[in-house]
């Protein structure tokens, strides 16, 4: 079923032992290797732990349970191991593992296969899948944008707020 749908991909298992005891130790920094892909060599990420839930996060269920932490997944940003013009971005939880590397090659994207027993995944690039993705942009192009100009009397760049925007996600039926 993923040919219908990828023309070049990896088949992963993750190691569940691994997972789990990185899930309870959730150290600071992680070395990843994903196996080869078409003729490609194994690539190694190094990660670092990030909080992307920080600033009073709530999970609030249509039930009206709460929950104020989810320790149950962990974050990790990064790059790909000598490769400096890369950006490297994984959540790891009990449920599902997914991943996204960039580099100079393309997205390469790890996610769970369609009803795998949970640690089945598929490692591809996006610009495999079939048919090709592609984004449209609706925006008006027409008007100008006037080039941008300096005023001398400007004070130098700064910071000009020390808290970041909230975000607020409603879902419905996922």
């Amino acid at each position: 079923q993923v040919s219908a749908t990828i023309t070049k991909y990896t088949l992963v298992q993750i190691n569940s032992s691994a997972l789990t005891v990185l899930l309870k130790t959730q150290p600071e920094f992680i070395r990843v290797t994903l196996p080869a892909t078409n003729l490609n060599q194994a690539t190694n990420l190094l990660l670092y732990k990030v909080n992307i839930s920080g600033n009073g996060f709530t999970l609030e269920t249509s039930d009206g349970r709460t929950f104020e932490q989810l320790n149950s997944i962990v974050h990790y940003r990064g790059i790909i191991e000598n490769d400096m013009n890369s950006v490297v971005s994984f959540s790891f939880s009990h449920e599902e593992t997914m991943g996204l590397v960039s580099n100079n090659e393309g997205n390469y994207v790890l996610g769970e296969l369609e009803n795998a027993n949970g640690n089945e995944y598929v490692y591809y690039n996006d610009k495999d899948l079939v048919p090709a993705f592609t984004y449209d942009c609706g925006t008006n192009t027409n008007n100008s944008v006037k080039p941008y100009q300096q005023q001398q009397n400007n004070p130098a760049p700064g910071l000009l707020s020390t808290n970041c925007v909230d975000w607020f996600y409603e879902i419905d039926y996922d």
